[in-house]
């Protein structure tokens, strides 16, 4: 079952582990820091950005929605 509050804890914890403020990560999605803050308080990514955040993270889309404890994901960069 999807947990808005699990993703939204897996989307802050994956950008404090890396270092980065919630500006940067918004800039390299190219949105709002507002809207990227908003998915870090709320836990619901547009469907388009989800992609784009495991993608940026390197974390499955199946682990950002908390329908999976596995964090690995794709190996390309997001660019």
């Amino acid at each position: 079952k999807y947990d808005k509050a699990l993703t939204a804890g897996r989307l802050k914890a994956l950008r404090k582990r890396r270092g980065l403020s919630q500006s940067q990560v918004a800039a390299a999605l190219r949105i709002d820091r507002s809207t990227y803050a908003y998915y870090e308080r709320a836990g619901r990514p547009a469907r388009g950005k989800l992609v784009f955040l495991a993608l940026y993270y390197r974390v499955s889309s199946d682990f950002l929605l908390g329908l999976s404890e596995r964090e690995a994901g794709s190996q390309r960069r997001l660019t």
